[in-house]
């Protein structure tokens, strides 16, 4: 079983507008979801000449999340949903989810939480060409957490994120 953490983290430095707000870092088994995403891009994006493509993302913004239990469960339906799959990452330069966000179906069931069928968007398959290529993320993932310890890292998160944070973000 794989495990989760979601941290708050402050990074208004990469956001478009310099905003100050507070973002959600996820680590999966201890390693920074940013990094693995890197490992699985940087073969893809080596071969298209644009390395600093690979892992370019950042933590989303929690005051843009109107709900990160929803968000987190997959069933959020706002600018962060793409045809039922959620976005866990934004945007490296800018900060915008749309512009460059990392995707992945979330599927909740009785005892566990499942991150499978990442994808980078702008890199899908029918989008390849001569200049841009398909980025396949089959070995990344799936992941698959305890749900109790899934839910119980996200609660800490929104609970701590309650203290600090204006609304309209929603709690669990």
């Amino acid at each position: 079983m794989d495990t989760i953490e979601f941290k708050l983290v402050k990074d208004s430095e990469i956001y478009a507008d310099k905003a100050p707000s507070p973002a959600v870092a996820i680590f999966v088994n201890g390693r920074s979801l940013i990094d693995l995403a890197r490992e699985i891009e940087l073969p893809f994006a080596e071969a298209e000449g644009r390395t600093t493509d690979a892992g370019n993302y950042a933590w989303l913004r929690l005051n843009w999340l109107h709900g990160p239990w929803e968000h987190f469960h997959g069933t959020a339906e706002s600018e962060f949903y793409y045809r039922a799959k959620t976005n866990l990452l934004e945007c490296g330069d800018c900060g915008v989810s749309g512009c460059w966000p990392l995707l992945a179906r979330i599927e909740v069931k009785k005892t566990i939480v499942v991150w499978k069928k990442f994808e980078q968007p702008y890199r899908r398959k029918k989008y390849a060409s001569s200049r841009v290529k398909h980025w396949n993320y089959d070995i990344f993932g799936p992941f698959r957490f305890d749900r109790e310890q899934y839910e119980t890292a996200l609660k800490a998160m929104i609970g701590e994120a309650s203290k600090t944070v204006t609304p309209p973000f929603a709690s669990a």
